[in-house]
């Protein structure tokens, strides 16, 4: 008798794992937009990325985060650099960030280059753990001074 009670938690207890790991979507999906220009800093070893994310809505938020990549051709080399933000709240409205990426092997230049963006935010909606993610790019922004 103890044995099949015991059998039936662990059934419950799987079950209401499985759906907290798969989470709802809460609201609209993650958007991720990319600016079409990033402005140069630092003698070339950052450009600043402007992003527009749109999350959630969570209450609360436990964790949100925005990476943006860029690459560029420099002479007989390509710059790469990466930087990320959580800086932005999810509350399913629309949200201007920006994302400093850092050189990672030779500076940047004014030009074209190729950005990419990833975000994921999680919460609870509605007392539900709920996981959203995005992607934006590749696509081509120019680096302004």
């Amino acid at each position: 008798m103890m044995k099949k009670g015991f059998i039936a938690l662990i059934v419950a207890t799987a079950m209401c794992m499985t759906l907290l790991a798969r989470g709802a979507s809460a609201g609209d999906p993650m958007t991720l937009t990319l600016g079409s220009s990033a402005t140069l800093q630092g003698h070339g070893l950052e450009v600043v990325v402007p992003v527009t994310v749109s999350c959630g809505p969570f209450s609360p938020t436990f964790f949100a985060n925005v990476f943006v990549s860029v690459r560029e051709r420099v002479g007989h080399e390509i710059a790469r650099g990466g930087g990320s933000t959580s800086d932005f709240v999810c509350d399913g409205s629309s949200h201007s960030v920006t994302v400093v990426v850092n050189a990672f092997n030779v500076p940047f230049h004014p030009g074209q280059s190729e950005a990419t963006a990833s975000g994921f935010a999680d919460g609870l909606s509605g007392g539900v753990f709920q996981f959203q993610n995005a992607t934006a790019g590749p696509q081509e922004i120019r680096i302004v001074h």
